[in-house]
């Protein structure tokens, strides 16, 4: 909850820096508002509820699994800043990777890359990062996961097509077709969405490694793996 919500707040205020903290905004303001509750807040609440690690019956009989919860070895407040941290990192690279390097690409008709329409290739970005970091740390593939998350990211598209032919009087009235025609934005965001599997491994492997060489001596190795992948 913490991480998806800094991710696309950072963004907007990494962007303040690039527009002297005038205020301006990259996103629409209406698809803005929806974030959590159409974009990502279901499969939040999916997760929370209904994805188990074991079954309901090894949890009974193995009370030793409930240790984490007590010794505060996943909620603390180490991990808090880990993963605000991370969610600041990524906001940069989407920052980056998705809007300053298609800002200005010629794109088909001539013209060079929208702003508006770079600012929801960010938006788009911070969603789709959002739906597949908690669907890879889920445990339970049963289906009803991933047809979540794919009705989410598919809802941000057709709200975003809907509100572009709608709102008459706004900056994304008629956009789609610049919206979709910049390959360096796809090609950012390809990225960007890769990225899960490539800078996230790194990390994970840099953690392992700073934890090896900071832990006590009475620790063994399977100790520190397990606290770390907890």
């Amino acid at each position: 909850m913490f991480y998806k919500n800094v991710l696309y707040v950072m963004v907007q205020f990494m962007f303040g820096y690039y527009s002297v903290f005038s205020g301006q905004t990259m996103y629409e303001k209406w698809i803005y508002q929806i974030y959590n509750v159409t974009f990502t807040g279901l499969h939040n609440i999916w997760y929370a509820l209904f994805d188990f690690e074991f079954e309901k019956e090894v949890f009974m009989t193995t009370p030793i699994f409930y240790s984490i919860g007590m010794q505060n070895l996943v909620f603390n407040m180490k991990e808090f800043w880990i993963w605000v941290a991370y969610a600041c990192l990524q906001a940069l690279m989407i920052l980056m990777v998705c809007f300053y390097t298609a800002e200005d690409t010629q794109i088909e008709n001539g013209k060079t890359f929208n702003f508006w329409a770079g600012g929801h290739h960010v938006y788009m970005n911070c969603v789709l990062l959002a739906n597949l970091i908690i669907l890879k740390m889920q445990h339970a593939y049963t289906g009803v996961n991933i047809v979540i998350v794919t009705l989410q990211i598919c809802s941000f598209f057709f709200l975003l097509w809907y509100f572009s032919m709608e709102l008459q009087t706004d900056v994304i009235y008629r956009f789609m077709s610049e919206f979709v025609s910049s390959k360096t934005a796809w090609l950012g965001c390809f990225f960007v969405v890769t990225s899960l599997w490539t800078i996230d491994h790194m990390l994970h492997a840099l953690r392992l490694s700073m934890a090896y060489c900071f832990a006590s001596k009475d620790e063994t190795p399977a100790q520190i793996l397990e606290k770390q992948e907890a």
